[in-house]
């Protein structure tokens, strides 16, 4: 996943003030893994050059803490995927 700009990265609601990413971010997730077989076991790798290490934490969480109710095997894939960075990104 390449994030060029973060700015709506995480969501601006959440119930419980935890973060939680944005629609558009989650749509491109559940997109990505919805054809995979075998999901739990997942790393994404996030490349960007403008995500500090505070948004780094934050965006994991973000992630782990999204709800796919609509499909436990993807949402159990989600909330266990291991996220990594890069830089220098083009």
């Amino acid at each position: 996943m390449t994030v060029k700009d973060d700015s709506d990265f995480l969501s601006v609601y959440s119930v419980t003030d935890t973060p939680v990413i944005s629609s558009e971010v989650a749509q491109f997730l559940e997109h990505s893994i919805q054809d995979l077989m075998r999901p739990e076991h997942l790393t994404l790798i996030i490349k960007s050059n403008c995500i500090d290490d505070i948004e780094k934490e934050l965006y994991r969480k973000g992630i782990a803490n999204h709800s796919l109710r609509r499909d436990v095997r993807r949402y159990e894939a989600l909330e266990n995927m291991q996220v990594e960075y890069e830089e220098d990104i083009q």
